[in-house]
């Protein structure tokens, strides 16, 4: 009882020195607390599903943050990759009277590839992308990967594994990333690694199934390897100031490549704009008082906000905070104490986008608070125990499809309640774009004023 009051108390306190939620504040503090014993670290609670299977496969591989002397971060992988980045988008099918919005980090769109071979690259590794048509290629291909003793990170579609009880969904309907551990042929099964501190054993054939299903993904593989013995590494300073540059690209909207986003409109801060405008006082078919009219597709609308900002793998604050802990630790190695006020910014930011997730669902208004209740208990139920969750998870599955439900008869705001909510967002909207942008602008600074250093020996320091 004590120990585990003192553990919240130090979760607590991390909280609000980090704008992080409470899952991922605790996370944070118990992999802490676990540092320097001899736990296997691809078994430490992850964060985001990229850069947590990245860890883990840079671990497995052998691969070490020489600046540190032990695994590279979840966070300083954030940050080689590219940064958080940002993205926004909605879609409506008139057919089914249904609505979605997406507000996205670096997980919520098809562009893992290119953030983990930026990574993998700038830590000291290569990837390599395995797809096919097949069914009998691709388990060909995963055998071999993972024969040759390389990482192996997998796109799935999470929900044919079963193991978060998610409903049945239209097929390909959400793209995810897992760390494959082990396939054992003989007992029919495959070992993942997927945010939850502990592998995660599936059937086979809901493995396969689950890398089918999004078509275009064409069974993908990204193998993580070994660099060639003639590459020369970077060193840390170099590899800081191209992801820092990267970062801002991505955020402004910049074609350069090593970005590792996807480009066009719907994925720099120009749609962060668009959206704020759209969210009150727009009437087109693209408003939300049309594409998100009072009643179940609002409410679907709101808890998005919350989910994507919170719960939908970013640790809180769409990703910001953990950008900060990269910027943090960067600095602190490289001696750049600029980097340390970047941080501090993305940190306020990831308190603001946190204070948007919750004014979308008030506190005040039962159906919705109840609503971020459940989208809080849904994400912590299956970070805390796994598989052994599942029952709870389907509860709560069912109970938020019992709320959408009942917003089709009885939404709990009137129509002047719901002008007020939504031209209040419009308004942290905006703040935030306003924030977003001068902190990539603060970065592509930094950048600019600190010179690379080499080591005299190629390699990272």
């Amino acid at each position: 009882m004590t120990t585990q009051k003192h553990l919240k108390r130090r979760v607590r306190e991390r909280m609000s020195q980090t704008g992080e939620r409470y899952a991922a504040a605790r996370r944070s503090v118990v992999n802490h607390e676990r540092a320097g014993t001899d736990a296997d670290p691809t078994q430490a609670a992850g964060i985001h599903p990229e850069t947590s299977a990245l860890r883990g496969a840079l671990a497995q591989i052998g691969v070490i943050a020489p600046h540190a002397g032990r695994p590279w971060t979840e966070a300083m992988l954030l940050g080689l990759g590219g940064g958080p980045g940002i993205g926004v988008f909605s879609f409506h099918y008139a057919a089914s009277d249904f609505s979605s919005f997406y507000l996205g980090a670096r997980h919520l769109w098809d562009d893992s590839p290119a953030f983990l071979a930026a990574a993998a690259r700038r830590a000291g590794a290569r990837t390599a992308v395995l797809e096919t048509g097949s069914t009998r290629a691709a388990s060909t291909h995963l055998r071999e990967a993972l024969a040759a003793g390389r990482g192996v990170i997998a796109s799935v579609d999470v929900q044919p594994l079963g193991y978060r009880a998610i409903p049945a969904e239209p097929a390909g309907g959400g793209y995810h990333v897992v760390l494959v551990r082990s396939a054992d042929d003989d007992r029919g099964t495959v070992t993942v690694q997927d945010l939850f501190p502990g592998p995660i054993e599936v059937p086979a054939t809901a493995f396969e199934a689950a890398r089918a299903r999004i078509r275009s993904q064409k069974h993908r593989l990204v193998v993580v390897e070994l660099p060639a013995e003639n590459a020369v590494a970077l060193s840390l300073e170099t590899a800081a100031r191209e992801a820092l540059i990267a970062a801002a690209d991505g955020l402004e909207g910049s074609l350069d490549p090593s970005a590792g986003g996807r480009r066009g409109r719907n994925f720099n801060l120009d749609a962060l704009a668009t959206w704020g405008d759209r969210l009150h006082g727009d009437r087109t078919a693209d408003g939300w008082a049309r594409m998100f009219p009072r009643g179940h597709r609002l409410w679907r609308g709101l808890s998005s906000i919350a989910q994507y900002v919170n719960h939908a793998g970013t640790g809180g604050g769409l990703l910001r905070p953990l950008y900060a802990r990269f910027l943090r630790e960067a600095g602190a190695a490289l001696g750049w104490p600029a980097l340390d006020d970047a941080a501090a910014r993305y940190e306020a930011l990831g308190r603001d986008w946190s204070a948007l997730a919750a004014a979308a669902l008030p506190a005040d208004v039962p159906e919705l608070a109840e609503t971020g209740r459940l989208l809080a208990r849904r994400e912590s139920a299956f970070l805390d125990r796994g598989p052994a969750a599942t029952d709870e998870l389907h509860e709560i599955w069912s109970r938020l499809a019992q709320i959408e439900t009942g917003m089709r008869t009885a939404f709990p705001l009137d129509d002047a309640a719901v002008d007020g909510l939504l031209a209040g967002l419009q308004a942290r909207v905006r703040d935030l774009e306003s924030g977003e942008r001068a902190a990539a602008r603060m970065l592509r600074t930094i950048a600019g004023e600190s010179t690379p250093r080499s080591d005299g020996r190629g390699g990272v320091r």
